[in-house]
């Protein structure tokens, strides 16, 4: 069989594509290596790129000319060939654009069957496109070139560039084939006059044919770079489309070679190239790890949260800060960032949820719990599973502050139990009560999620997680089986966890939950008459001495700044750089809200009028009102 090499051009750690055949090349290497002495490549990113990948810093090379993009890869490989062992047939693809080995014309994402997008690179993936070892030998023994499937723009090559790019430097590299490369003119004006591109810089073909189209390729690109300044040039315009250009006339000119067997292929477009982090605890000693899940409306409190916890932190302890989310704007990571900036005992990473719901794609249970098990109040349960490096993991909901160090509760002694939680009081309250939903919440609690008191429900705002002992217990499946079987649990997230967890939930002090809503409970329904003495004691107690208030239920303080321990809350706020996003959302809800009383006392008014007076009277008043009023 011959010998094949085909180098994946990468300039970024991304899922590795390795073995016999495919062999990672870093583009740019020199480039990138001086970046690195300069501070401005992290250190496991440079590592990752070292210990993957080959460099094309070797030999004769082109390593720190960045205008020649994956070009440089192509150049490296032709100055040094026998490095690569000197195959037959010589390769090149990109991190995230693959050649499809099979008929794709069944993939519903399939672009002019030219590109098929995958979310994900993974064993999956290589399934679906057909890749294997046996798929390239197969091909390249019946033919001398391999392309990619030619893309129809219903334009000319040309027509299409001069609309998309500057179209001086098609012209130039045009007339540089005219002059120096006569017998390739007349295929040169045949290919630019017809619809139909090979794009993208990709190919396998035989040494022989790899050498000539190098010997051609390189001549155009040096004469166009030493004749034309683009330092002026937009980041997209750098790109050189140009060379790309280059390299589909060579391919369409071998094409048409009598006696030459060629064939194309569709090719892949990955839209998420990147590793999936496995996080690790960001400092040696005395690291504790909170985690926050949000979107993007809630991040402004989240912050309010992180604040809280910084300005109750010590010097003695490292704070492992981390954010489960789906599209934070860089920006308001980058505030978020300046708020702690000056706590080299504090780290913020995010958790991009999206990476984690692929992994499930291939689970025959995910397509009934995905609706359910991607919203943001499920991603805790994604915990033990992303956090597997960390022997303790502290969960926290947004909408709350701390008035203590955090570590007091962390560093709680966990033994066998699952995971850590508070007594949920406002369940408690409703199960007192001798009316209303009391006995659905009796029923609830005991016969759907199997405990053995309704006063044994906790709350899940507040969870530390011992992550050992749940993976053990298989946590995850556990959930994924609960969901299955109940879709839409009745208190959500708190349902799933109590249930789950039930036998093995270790309850801390009400001190370190206190449900805010609970102080507003109204006067001819307070605490001390709906629920058990021991509890309310302890709520009484907690409110006195509060180590963390939760602002759980609908009302929140941000909505009724006038509220009992309403202060607590913006004490911290007004140190957050989203303090006006916060404001601004107070004075919305508050003018909404006052519309909304308005409206309730007109229509109270109107109703009582017509109740009085008739229909004829109403409407004249009315009238007369509306008259006076403009």
């Amino acid at each position: 069989m011959p010998a094949v090499k085909i180098l994946i051009s990468y300039h970024k750690p991304s899922v590795l594509l390795k073995d016999e055949i495919m062999t990672p090349i870093h583009c740019g290497r020199a480039h990138y290596t001086g970046k690195f002495a300069r501070g401005a490549v992290p250190k496991d990113e440079y590592d990752w790129m070292m210990a993957n990948t080959i460099g094309d810093d070797s030999g004769d090379n082109i390593s720190l000319e960045q205008d020649f993009n994956e070009a440089q890869a192509i150049y490296w490989a032709w100055k040094n060939y026998d490095t690569l062992g000197n195959p037959d047939y010589i390769g090149f693809m990109h991190y995230r654009r693959h050649f499809i080995f099979k008929d794709i014309k069944k993939f519903p994402n399939n672009d002019k069957n030219v590109i098929v997008s995958f979310k994900r690179l993974n064993d999956r993936t290589l399934r679906e496109i057909g890749y294997s070892a046996d798929a390239v030998q197969n091909i390249v023994s019946n033919n001398d070139l391999v392309a990619v499937n030619p893309l129809n723009s219903n334009l000319t090559v040309y027509e299409y560039y001069k609309n998309h790019h500057i179209i001086s430097e098609l012209d130039f590299c045009i007339d540089t084939i005219r002059r120096d490369h006569p017998g390739l003119y007349p295929h040169a004006k045949a290919f630019f006059s017809q619809n139909l591109n090979s794009i993208c810089n990709m190919f396998i073909m035989r040494k022989t044919l790899f050498f000539d189209y190098c010997q051609f390729f390189f001549d155009i690109a040096f004469k166009f770079y030493s004749s034309f300044d683009r330092s002026n040039h937009s980041p997209e315009d750098s790109r050189a489309f140009v060379l790309e250009r280059m390299t589909g006339f060579y391919l369409y000119y071998l094409s048409q070679q009598n006696g030459l067997k060629h064939t194309t292929l569709p090719i892949t477009l990955i839209e998420s190239p990147h590793i999936i982090p496995d996080y690790h605890p960001a400092f040696a000693n005395n690291n504790i790890p909170v985690v926050f899940s949000c979107n993007e409306n809630y991040f402004k409190f989240t912050a309010v949260a992180i604040q809280s916890i910084v300005d109750n932190s010590s010097v003695r302890n490292n704070y492992d800060i981390f954010i489960m989310s789906k599209n934070i704007p860089e920006d308001d990571k980058a505030k978020l960032g300046g708020m702690v900036s000056g706590h080299t005992n504090v780290s913020i990473r995010y958790v991009n949820m999206d990476d984690f719901f692929d992994l499930f794609e291939d689970d025959d249970r995910w397509e009934k719990v995905k609706p359910v098990f991607t919203e943001t109040g499920y991603y805790r349960f994604w915990i033990p599973k992303i956090f597997k490096n960390f022997s303790k993991v502290l969960y926290l909901d947004s909408d709350l502050v701390v008035e203590r160090d955090i570590a007091g509760l962390f560093f709680t002694v966990m033994g066998d139990h699952l995971l850590g939680a508070a007594p949920d009081i406002g369940v408690f309250r409703i199960a007192y009560r001798k009316h209303g939903k009391a006995r659905f919440i009796q029923n609830h609690t005991r016969e759907t999620l199997k405990l053995a008191s309704p006063y044994d429900y906790v709350q899940a705002g507040v969870l530390l997680f011992n992550i050992d002992a749940i993976n053990n217990f298989g946590f995850f499946d556990e959930c994924f089986t609960f969901l299955s079987e109940n879709p839409s649990p009745y208190y959500k997230a708190q349902d799933l966890i109590n249930f789950v967890c039930r036998d093995r939930i270790l309850r801390f002090s009400i001190k370190w939950n206190l449900k805010w809503h609970c102080v507003l409970f109204p006067q001819d329904d307070p605490l001390n008459k709906s629920l058990p003495k021991q509890f309310y004691e302890a709520y009484i107690d907690a409110q006195k001495n509060t180590y963390l208030l939760h602002f759980s239920g609908a009302q929140k303080p941000w909505m009724e700044p006038d509220s009992p321990m309403a202060n607590v809350f913006w004490k911290y706020a007004r140190r957050v750089p989203f303090y006006e996003m916060i404001l601004s959302e107070m004075v919305t809800f508050t003018s909404a809200r006052k519309r909304q009383m308005w409206l309730r006392e007109k229509s109270i008014g109107f109703f009582k009028c017509l109740k009085e007076n008739g229909v004829n009277y109403t409407i004249r008043h009315m009238f007369k009102k509306f008259s006076k009023s403009i």
